[in-house]
């Protein structure tokens, strides 16, 4: 076949988002305004949440999302060691820390039996831990067992914050849930606080944006102050009613956090598009799935949900090293696909092996051995909703060349 370049992820945007700019643009109200509300408006209705706060990222959503809760210094918050550095700096923006929390193998996700493990590995080190929150992240799109971990949080009585930064959208189905989870649940609709990504490579993109959910009307409140400084009304409520109202008040030292209008206006056309993305995406995986099934030494995922209730942000194969042909490594395997034109990624290299919270918290490899398992073996292969039959075609002729 002849060659294709075929990047790990790309943004699917048409006319719409470029309409829906270019309206934002000669309206000559470019911040945070009547587009933002009406995307939070919207997105809360498709994750079933009483309130949505759009942001500039998943990061700051985070941020406030443990600001809200009462997350301060002196407290711990458990946080997968298989993740993005945001979902544990922001713990320490709150002079906080992380308590880390090893991955399941198959799903890289965490759940409450590693909560527990982490938690008693901790006690015994340094005794009880004053633990605030748990941080769960859905991996690649694939839903936690919320279950149990929100079991667990009511035996600790402590709060869920939800990294959905992967998981929109997606679904999560308990198995004799106490929590009436059996008949599915939407991710945004479930922990205390979820917080969702908009950045250029999800699932769906406003450039640069996040999202903050939640049913808790004290959250969202705080969490509106705190992304504009801790003044206590919007720039859109002050300046662009009929009689300007410019005073107002500073409640807290707040952040800068706001998600403009412009930013806001891509997304809602994105969010219309949401379910047709993610229809295209669950094709891919299931054409990797079927093509790739008998290449040795080639582990696919293995989902615990169905394939309807995955989001498909990341399709992440494992190498087995003892049973790849002709000595070729993980890292042998992300250059042959270089080699090709195709993007490939290692999500992620894990947080214990990074300097800053290595050196800080004392963590070893032998601490965290499922994580370290996945990370020696683990690559993404390109999957993104714009991905054409050709590129995906492409993909699979190459690793079938590269591996057999």
């Amino acid at each position: 076949m002849k060659p294709i370049t075929v990047p790990l992820a790309l943004p699917e945007c048409g006319e719409e988002e470029i309409r829906a700019a270019a309206e934002v643009i000669r309206s000559g109200w470019l911040t945070t305004g009547a587009k933002t509300f009406e995307f939070e408006r919207r997105f809360a209705e498709v994750v079933g949440a009483r309130h949505c706060v759009a942001v500039n990222s998943a990061t700051a959503a985070l941020h406030l999302a443990l600001e809200a809760v009462g997350v301060g210094p002196g407290d711990r918050v458990l946080v997968p060691v298989h993740t993005f550095t945001a979902t544990a700096e922001v713990v320490r923006y709150l002079g906080a820390d992380p308590l880390f929390v090893d991955c399941d193998r198959e799903t890289f996700c965490i759940d409450a039996a590693l909560i527990g493990s982490a938690l008693q590995a901790a006690q015994s080190k340094s005794g009880p831990e004053k633990v605030k929150a748990i941080l769960p992240v859905h991996f690649a799109g694939h839903p936690c067992p919320m279950d149990g971990i929100m079991d667990r949080s009511a035996d600790l009585g402590v709060k869920v914050v939800e990294d959905a930064a992967h998981a929109f959208p997606a679904v999560y189905r308990g198995r004799g849930s106490k929590r009436a989870m059996d008949n599915g649940r939407t991710i945004g609709s479930i922990g205390d606080v979820t917080c969702f990504s908009f950045y250029a490579n999800k699932t769906i993109t406003t450039g640069e944006g996040g999202m903050l959910a939640t049913d808790d009307d004290a959250v969202a409140k705080r969490a509106r102050v705190m992304r504009l400084h801790g003044i206590d009304r919007d720039v859109w409520n002050r300046y662009a009613e009929p009689v300007s109202q410019w005073a107002y008040d500073v409640v807290a030292p707040g952040f800068k956090y706001n998600m403009p209008d412009l930013a806001a206006a891509i997304g809602l056309e994105q969010l219309k598009k949401a379910s047709r993305f993610r229809q295209r995406r669950q094709a891919i995986a299931q054409a990797y799935l079927d093509q790739l099934k008998d290449i040795p030494g080639l582990v696919l995922p293995r989902p615990r949900c169905s394939m309807e209730d995955h989001s498909w942000h990341l399709f992440v194969v494992l190498l087995e090293e003892k049973d790849t042909r002709n000595g070729l490594s993980r890292d042998g395997f992300v250059a042959g696909l270089k080699e090709r034109h195709i993007g490939a990624g290692v999500h992620y290299i894990p947080l214990h092996r990074m300097s800053y919270y290595r050196d800080t918290y004392h963590l070893t490899p032998e601490m965290f051995p499922n994580s370290e398992w996945v990370f020696h073996r683990c690559v993404s292969l390109p999957i993104f909703s714009a991905m054409t039959d050709d590129q995906l075609a492409y993909v699979i002729d190459e690793v079938k060349k590269i591996l057999g």
